[in-house]
């Protein structure tokens, strides 16, 4: 965990004790290094080093807690998802806790659907508001954030499944479907394939779209993005996990194929640990005459380290803002 975020969470769990706990035990959202007391829960929707991730929070039959705390997520609809869900699970007159960073877009909230600060300072905020008995029960669960619209991952308009704050949310991302078009243009080596960082699915349907059906292992470190690949492509392995070498095992001779739109964020913040770590461990789970296939905005330095692994490297696509690459052992 980051100083910022752990610096975040300290001052979080130091203001939220200063809220009544005595309705009910607390519930703790996205927040990593809280202190959990007896009956406390957490929920990760983002799987991560030591934690286990699920798509939604557990569903008790009644409200639970007397207090919520949410970290804030990069994406508004997935705070406003978790928030939901926390508010859902609240017992009326217990207290519902948002924190994060100025930069992260904290301020949006304060101030909105009656959160008020509790502390502010140090780069971020901590706001609250008291939760009110419904007027009906709360509705929960996967239903009520499913979203449907039409995507065209192999080409052809098709109906396309979606939750609050996946990748893409709303509309094909421009990468993905340059990519998504090479596979149609391009001949791949065929054999079972990787689709790392998958997210709903978008490049794992334009392979299956392919023939021959293979074997398509779909990894993603969002829990709720894969239940969407379930629906979008119900015959895709998912794999829940951020490790890049997690799948290693599912194909212990390697893959044929690996593809990837990887991220180059970690929240608002810049990173190339991800798509540098997936580069430098691809031509181990590759097998023989296996190819990665990449996409990347233009202006990331991608090239060098694809040359410093591999020994066939080749744009295949090259736009203002994207390129995608191929990269043979």
């Amino acid at each position: 965990m980051r100083d910022r975020d752990q610096n975040l969470t300290r001052r979080c769990v130091a203001a939220a004790s200063r809220l009544s706990s005595a309705l009910g035990p607390r519930l703790w959202i996205g927040a990593d290094g809280a202190p959990l007391g007896t009956g406390d829960a957490t929920w990760f929707r983002y799987a991560g080093p030591g934690r286990a991730a699920a798509a939604l929070p557990e569903s008790p039959a009644t409200p639970t807690f007397g207090v919520a705390v949410v970290r804030l997520d990069k994406a508004r609809e997935a705070t406003l998802l978790a928030l939901a869900e926390a508010d859902a699970r609240l017992l009326p007159g217990g207290h519902l806790v948002l924190y994060g960073g100025n930069d992260e877009g904290i301020r949006y909230f304060d101030g909105r659907e009656g959160f008020t600060t509790l502390d502010a300072g140090g780069h971020g905020r901590v706001l609250a508001r008291v939760s009110v008995a419904p007027a009906s029960p709360p509705q929960v669960g996967l239903p009520r954030w499913r979203r449907v619209r039409s995507a065209s991952p192999a080409g052809e308009a098709r109906p396309w499944v979606e939750y609050p704050g996946c990748f893409a949310l709303g509309g094909d991302d421009e990468g993905s479907v340059l990519l998504a078009h090479t596979l149609r243009e391009r001949a791949a080596p065929v054999g079972e394939t990787l689709d790392f960082g998958c997210g709903p699915g978008f490049l794992s349907a334009a392979a299956r779209a392919l023939p021959p059906k293979v074997r398509i292992v779909s990894q993603d470190r969002d829990a709720l993005a894969l239940e969407a690949l379930r629906e979008n492509v119900p015959d895709a392995v998912p794999l829940l996990s951020e490790r890049v070498g997690a799948a290693r095992a599912l194909a212990p001779e390697g893959f044929a194929l690996i593809l990837s739109n990887p991220p180059f964020h970690d929240g608002r913040d810049r990173t190339g640990a991800v798509w540098a770590g997936l580069v430098e461990s691809a031509p181990k789970r590759l097998a023989p005459g296996g190819e990665l296939r990449l996409v990347a905005q233009r202006n990331v330095r991608i090239e060098p380290v694809l040359r410093a692994h591999f020994t066939h490297v080749e744009a295949l696509v090259l736009t203002p803002r994207f390129a995608v690459w191929s990269a043979r052992r």
